[in-house]
């Protein structure tokens, strides 16, 4: 911003617009961003994060494999519920 202007040039007239202005000294350069969170939350977030995936990972290793179980096949479960499994053609 140069010294001879006001504010309202830069921003314009509008009552309803809302500016937030961080003052430096003349030639530092722009101000440092500023974090999206707090210290606190980001690190309860890391933690949550941390207990989420190792209790994907334990629900994994937890997980059975019924892929070769008679009542978890399809079509066998299908012609169980028709009652048509023990048919005999001759």
């Amino acid at each position: 911003m140069l010294k001879g202007k006001k504010l309202y040039e830069y921003i314009g007239k509008n009552e309803k617009t809302k500016a937030i202005i961080k003052i430096t000294k003349a030639g530092t350069g722009a101000p440092a961003r500023e974090p999206l969170m707090d210290k606190d939350t980001h690190h309860k977030v890391i933690k949550e994060k941390a207990k989420k995936e190792e209790e994907l990972k334990k629900m994994q290793e937890d997980k059975e494999d019924f892929s070769n179980s008679v009542w978890a096949h399809p079509p066998d479960l299908k012609t169980k519920l028709y009652g048509v499994s023990d048919i005999k053609w001759k």
